[in-house]
């Protein structure tokens, strides 16, 4: 009874996509490898499955599905318009020991798009979290990103930032801040990093007293126009993601009982928005 219900949540999850005007998109299987290493999406590359095709090159059993769709679809598509897909697939890892399938649903939205499709995808993302008691966290890699640049990080310097920030090592961070002598208003920002969430107004004035406050309010105003959703999600300015293709909202949905992120997704630099779920967390969430 349990597979049953499970198979039926799932075409749950295909009909409210196709109830938004979403159309099924079947991904590659394969992805070659110098396409996905130009979209790197962050996953560490000691888990990737590489294999040789019949040409004696190499390819990759799918990592991820966006790269996939941006490569198939993006060159095709109406940039004045929009093309909305959404799939029910899997992606593939390796942990050298064995080959992982994880089962991926997903919504996907090309085009040249406005305010609308952002708050579409949102309020979709929360629909799908219905059902359990959920959180939704939003953020943007605006704020980081500005942080950085008035840090005047060099690249190692950044990569070694990001990593304790998506670790939440904040101990580390001040310590990495004084060490490489960053800018007085960085330092004084960091130890305040990992508070600045919740409310968007409540935000906005805990930033207004910091030497840097006002030069990074400007970063948050894409979530302006989310804030028709804010009684159901949490702001968070620390938000940070491994995946690269991001730029602008991010957004992350947790249920109680799965101690990851069951749901994760983001604006594509001006080409997209979406977003995928873990499907067997998902269901694992809603039990």
């Amino acid at each position: 009874m349990q597979t049953l219900k499970n198979y039926l949540l799932k075409r749950q999850m295909e009909d409210l996509a196709m109830e938004a005007g979403y159309a099924p998109y079947e991904p590659s299987l394969f992805e070659p490898y110098e396409h996905y290493s130009s979209l790197s999406d962050g996953v560490d590359l000691g888990q990737l499955v590489t294999v040789m095709n019949s040409e004696q090159k190499f390819q990759l059993l799918r990592p991820d599905i966006t790269t996939v769709v941006l490569r198939d679809l993006l060159p095709r598509i109406d940039k004045d318009g929009e093309t909305k897909l959404f799939y029910q697939s899997a992606v593939y890892r390796s942990d050298k020991q064995s080959v992982r399938e994880i089962n991926q649903f997903g919504l996907e939205c090309l085009g040249n798009l406005g305010v609308d499709a952002e708050k579409e995808m949102i309020g979709l993302a929360l629909k799908y979290l219905e059902g359990a008691p959920f959180l939704l966290e939003v953020g943007t890699t605006k704020f980081i990103g500005k942080l950085i640049a008035l840090s005047g990080m060099a690249a190692q310097e950044e990569k070694i930032f990001r990593s304790l920030l998506l670790a939440k090592n904040k101990e580390e961070l001040m310590k990495f801040a004084r060490l490489k002598g960053l800018p007085e208003g960085v330092q004084e920002l960091i130890p305040h990093l990992f508070s600045l969430r919740g409310e968007l107004a409540s935000i906005k004035e805990r930033l207004k007293p910091l030497i840097l406050g006002e030069s990074l309010i400007g970063t948050l105003s894409d979530w302006d126009k989310l804030e028709q959703f804010s009684k159901k999600m949490i702001f968070d300015v620390s938000m940070a993601s491994e995946i690269t293709y991001y730029d602008g909202t991010i957004f992350k949905g947790y249920y109680r009982n799965v101690p990851r992120a069951i749901l994760s997704g983001g604006r594509y630099r001006d080409v997209g928005i979406g977003f995928s779920i873990d499907v067997d967390s998902w269901l694992k969430g809603r039990v």
